[in-house]
């Protein structure tokens, strides 16, 4: 699959990271935030098997279609960990009905029962661990943010 690039909201960050560039960088040259160029498109079976799911797998599955400059094992290996074993629900992220025709997505099921448990256990193990992986570094640094993951 294509690595896909990510642009600065701002439009004045014109190098066009790839994810694990993205995510260490944080924030664009230009301060916007980095979104991707294009999204993903999913076929309403395959929306539904996700369903049917793990949560982790659920995201291994959305990561792989984004592109992820990752190994498809890594990126596995890294939603099982922030995903896997860490929330009181094996659901993760349940949606329960309150009253009829009324949800709301419980998302304090994580470590520290907050909902962002679900954004930082996702970024922990990759922004602390490495990919088998190395590529070339990017402009103006030592080290790849691939070889980082």
């Amino acid at each position: 699959m294509e690595t896909r690039r990510y642009r600065d909201t701002r439009r004045l960050d014109t190098t066009r990271p790839a994810f694990t560039d993205a995510v260490v960088k944080g924030i664009a040259l230009g301060g916007g935030l980095y979104v991707p160029e294009d999204l993903p498109t999913f076929t309403i079976d395959e929306i539904l098997s996700l369903a049917d799911m793990p949560y982790w797998k659920r995201a291994t599955a959305i990561f792989e279609r984004f592109g992820v400059d990752l190994p498809a094992e890594r990126i596995a290996e890294l939603m099982r960990t922030a995903y896997g074993e860490n929330f009181d629900d094996p659901r993760v992220a349940p949606i329960e009905e309150v009253v009829a025709g009324m949800h709301v997505l419980e998302l304090w099921h994580g470590p520290t029962s907050a909902f962002k448990d679900m954004a930082r256990l996702r970024a922990s193990p990759t922004a602390t661990t490495r990919a088998s992986s190395s590529s070339t570094p990017p402009r103006g640094s030592r080290t790849s943010s691939a070889s980082r993951w």
